[in-house]
């Protein structure tokens, strides 16, 4: 067999995830993108604004119940309690997610669709990190970094080509909205 389709298809540890080619019916590794024993290239299919929009929508909704339960647990109010609710719980929520080997938030795993660096790995926590505070950018120009989704090739946001990913869906979930 040929070495360089053998490293293609090994996966990173701990995601052992299968698919199955669509050409000859075998089963190959989650991490592979094309088939172990045929050699078909398996097609990316990057998520869509809407897909994303509804992966957000349920974050932030999981998010303000973090911060409703925060307050009414440690019954503060502040400046430091609005920096922490404010700034670095969504950053420990986002960063910590997006970087596990789930590669997604809540939101996000509800939708089927993951956060990949542009080699379609799992990204590090400063690139995560990175990822969130572009978002900050992608809004402050009046929200045109999240719209660029619709108009990019591989449907990157700003902060998404600042942070070097890309947002895909899962291989074995092929869903739009």
């Amino acid at each position: 067999m040929d070495k360089k389709l053998l490293q293609m298809n090994q996966a990173e540890p701990g995601y052992e995830m299968k698919w199955k080619c669509r050409k000859c019916g075998k089963e190959n590794s989650k991490a592979a993108s094309r088939c172990f024993f045929c050699g078909k290239i398996q097609r990316i299919v990057f998520a869509g604004f809407w897909n994303r929009v509804a992966a957000f929508i349920i974050d932030l909704i999981i998010l303000i119940l973090a911060a409703y339960i925060s307050i009414y647990a440690f019954n503060s109010k502040g400046t430091f309690n609005d920096l922490v609710l404010g700034i670095m719980l969504p950053w420990a929520y986002f960063s910590l997610m997006e970087s596990s080997d789930s590669r997604a938030t809540l939101g996000k795993m509800a939708l089927g669709i993951t956060v990949t660096d542009l080699n379609g790995k799992r990204i590090s926590k400063g690139k995560a990190t990175i990822r969130f505070f572009a978002k900050y950018l992608s809004a402050l120009i009046l929200f045109a970094g999240f719209i660029m989704v619709r108009f990019t090739k591989k449907k990157q946001a700003l902060h998404d080509i600042i942070a070097g990913t890309l947002v895909v869906v899962k291989r074995d979930r092929y869903i739009t909205i």
